[in-house]
């Protein structure tokens, strides 16, 4: 009994040593031999950047890749399961766009069958936010949620480098301080054709769009209604750059040419 008993124990002793033994030695085997790899195989070495919003380019470079032929690929690239859109290639790089849909996860090149993965891409969704404005229609200056708009249709910066917002249905442009107060910048909130005044006492009719020549110091307006372009200069004195201010059609110098409601400009 007592023999029986002693064998037993012996097998038990050497059963766990074995255990043991395993577990030391699988803890011992790097990871690279597992996963093994075969010659030609192509590997991922690096991407970058390794976030970005939809449409964003991402590089990725690493070795063995296939030729790039765009008309006939033989791989491709997915980030977290959606398929990116190539853009360039070759043996050593790839070069494709974030497509719609996709969520942040690892980017896979996958041929013949052959999977390489990189790190996680991060795809960066844009939050959007109230700058100012309550959302009613409404003329008032004020801090940004206290102040009213009324069809606010083009921003810009004058060539003080102050934020510029075109208050159409206000006739008026508005602007932030450097204490992100809404102000008045020029126009009376009624809608009119006067020149030569100061900012506070010019009026627009439905002015569209601005932007400005910082290095002349003048501000640019698409006056929609008034059929014309009007500036500001450096002295803070409204004028007519060009336009009648009767809608036509005509070539000429400043007042002499005229517009049709004038939507945009560009300096």
């Amino acid at each position: 009994m007592n023999s029986v008993s002693h064998v037993g124990k012996k097998s038990a002793f050497f059963t766990i040593f074995f255990i043991i033994q395993i577990l030391f030695w699988s803890s011992c085997i790097d990871e690279s031999i597992i996963k093994t790899k075969y010659p030609g195989d192509h590997v991922i070495d690096q991407i970058m950047p390794d976030s970005g919003l939809v449409g964003t380019l991402v590089l990725i470079n690493g070795q063995n890749f296939p030729a790039f032929d765009p008309q006939n690929p033989t791989d491709s690239i997915y980030i977290n399961g959606t398929l990116a859109e190539p853009v360039d290639g070759s043996t050593t790089h790839r070069l494709v766009r974030v497509a719609k849909g996709s969520t942040s996860g690892p980017l896979t090149m996958v041929q013949n069958g052959v999977i390489s993965a990189s790190n996680d891409f991060k795809v960066l969704i844009p939050e959007v936010t109230t700058f100012a404005g309550t959302g009613v229609a409404g003329l008032l200056d004020g801090p940004p949620f206290s102040a009213e708009f009324n069809g606010p249709f083009d921003l810009g910066w004058n060539f003080n480098g102050d934020l510029i917002i075109v208050d159409a249905f206000n006739h008026s442009l508005r602007y932030v301080d450097p204490k992100l107060l809404i102000l008045t910048y020029a126009g009376t909130g009624s809608a009119g054709f006067v020149n030569n005044k100061t900012l506070l006492s010019s009026s627009f009719n439905s002015p569209i769009s601005v932007d400005s020549d910082k290095d002349l110091g003048r501000l640019y307006i698409a006056d929609q209604n008034n059929h014309a372009i009007r500036v500001i200069d450096n002295g803070n004195f409204v004028s007519t750059f060009a336009g009648s201010g009767t809608a036509g059609y005509a070539d000429g110098q400043g007042q002499q040419a005229s517009f049709n409601s004038p939507f945009d400009l560009v300096v």
